[in-house]
């Protein structure tokens, strides 16, 4: 199993702790395609930030959620619109 996290120092804790975990760093790709790999823990690394240039799309299901006037609903209304739209999105796989 590979585990990758934000949390590095508890990852790499993991591994004296338990007996069966290793850590291992990925010191570079080979011209096959495989990483090479070194035992131990590589270094710390501040994380790149994640920017988007553009807001990402909402999925259709919510926005059609986010257009709901839940207050002028009845309970009835909200649960037949619920099992509505669970059918719509089992249909749609």
């Amino acid at each position: 199993m590979t585990l990758f996290a934000t949390h590095y120092h508890e990852l790499t804790n993991l591994g004296r702790a338990l007996p069966r975990v290793r850590n291992l760093e990925a010191l570079e790709i080979d011209s096959a395609g495989k990483p090479r790999l070194a035992a131990g823990a590589g270094p710390r690394r501040a994380p790149s930030p994640q920017l988007s240039l553009f807001a990402p799309e909402l999925h259709p299901a919510l926005k059609e959620v986010l257009a709901l006037d839940l207050d002028g609903m009845t309970p009835r209304e909200a649960l037949d619109y619920l099992a509505r739209r669970q059918r719509r999105l089992r249909e749609e796989g």
